[in-house]
């Protein structure tokens, strides 16, 4: 049967055949069959035996999750409470070294190592160079 599109025109008006470089010989498409049946091939083996193996331990298995339902729903249970414990406890720490931190930058505010106490400020040591030595009282700021 004769093609019926025996050749194409370019943008230039120049006539194309498609017998040229670009053909596709009947010996080109038997290899690239044949290499197409070579990759293929054994991955839809491996496809098909991965299959059947996940459907064999799924009928083997069933009845043990259904035997032991109950017993792992206890056991995730145990696992989420614990995981929700470690939880609590990292946001405490988190929650305390930010306490700590703050009081720290509470105590040290103005220059003055103090505190407040009911309205009022109370120094435990005043900001001195190191060439005064006091000792270490009390102080009532107003």
């Amino acid at each position: 049967m004769a093609d019926p599109y025996p050749y194409h025109r370019s943008s230039s008006g120049q006539q194309l055949t498609t017998h040229g470089h670009g053909s596709v010989t009947s010996k080109s498409v038997v290899c690239a069959s044949l290499a197409g049946v070579a990759v293929g091939g054994p991955l839809f083996g491996l496809l098909g035996f991965s299959f059947l193996a996940t459907l064999t331990l799924l009928l083997i298995c069933f009845p043990l999750i259904l035997l032991f339902s109950p017993l792992l729903l206890c056991v995730s249970l145990l696992f989420v409470g614990a995981l929700a414990g470690f939880a609590a406890a990292g946001a405490m720490a988190v929650a305390g070294v930010s306490m700590l931190a703050w009081s720290y930058k509470e105590m040290i505010a103005g220059g003055h190592l103090g505190l407040w106490f009911g309205g009022e400020r109370l120094l435990i040591k005043e900001n001195h160079p190191p060439y005064q030595h006091q000792e270490n009282r009390l102080i009532k700021i107003q």
